[in-house]
């Protein structure tokens, strides 16, 4: 009964060895430069925008990964929108032998603490999204990528320019199943759900075509009848009077009649 003892103890000291030897051997080789030069191309590549980090720094032994702070891009798109997203914590998952291969492939995505704004300069509008939670994992095809994501939005303010006030709209959860093209350009939406505030969920499909062009888009949403009046009453507490356009004259500065 000792002897057994003693080689399950020396078995298990072995593998722990091993597991801090390969440890210790992946951070060596896996500096951060070397994974920004990995994966950062990678990630440009599918947001088409130059992204900037923090730190970067691998996950290991307990599921091997990638751990960015301070991941942040802006990008803005041919009509003027502008779209700026920075997250405080990032996980990215890739395979190994894809990092040992020199060909990374990104499985999953985790974003935390993410603040993600979009600004509308022919509108004079901003949208703010606040305390963003995402996950995103995808599924390289041969000739497309299949991509389930989700999205916990704390708060969601929109508003005229960048100044007080706005419509604000708290605990927002997002689902959806897409499907891409190899380099993005165009996505379909297969199956998504958007739920609003606990009162209002709402499915949703289209497409996106040419997103690095003429940018076309088609949407359909569907709401069940019986949330019908629950979403009229809900919309009558929404501010939506700080989004009309002010009054013809209201703020211009009048000189002495």
């Amino acid at each position: 009964m000792i002897n057994k003892r003693k080689t399950a103890l020396i078995i298990l000291a072995a593998a722990v060895a091993a597991v801090l030897a390969a440890s210790l051997v992946l951070r060596a080789v896996l500096t951060r430069d070397r994974l920004i030069s990995l994966i950062v191309p990678k990630m440009e590549k599918a947001v088409d925008a130059r992204i900037a980090i923090g730190d970067m720094g691998i996950r290991f032994p307990f599921g091997f990964g990638v751990n960015v702070k301070d991941l942040s891009f802006e990008k803005s798109m041919p009509d003027s929108t502008a779209i700026k997203f920075l997250a405080g914590d990032a996980q990215v998952r890739v395979p190994l032998m894809s990092l040992i291969r020199k060909r990374p492939e990104i499985g999953r995505l985790d974003v935390n603490n993410s603040t993600v704004t979009f600004s509308f300069p022919a509108k004079g509008m901003e949208a703010v999204l606040s305390d963003v939670r995402a996950s995103m994992k995808m599924k390289p095809e041969a000739a497309f990528n299949l991509i389930d994501a989700n999205a916990d939005i704390g708060s969601a303010l929109v508003r005229k320019g960048s100044g007080p006030g706005g419509l604000a709209v708290e605990n927002i959860r997002a689902e959806a199943s897409l499907k891409s093209g190899i380099d993005f350009a165009d996505i379909e939406l297969l199956d998504s759900r958007l739920r609003v505030a606990e009162i209002l969920e709402m499915k949703i499909k289209g497409k996106m075509e040419d997103l690095k062009g003429a940018r076309n888009y088609s949407f359909s949403a569907s709401v069940p009848e019986t949330q019908l009046p629950g979403v009229a009453e809900w919309i009558k507490t929404l501010d939506l009077a700080s989004l009309m356009p002010a009054p013809r004259g209201e703020g211009v500065a009048r000189g002495p009649v």
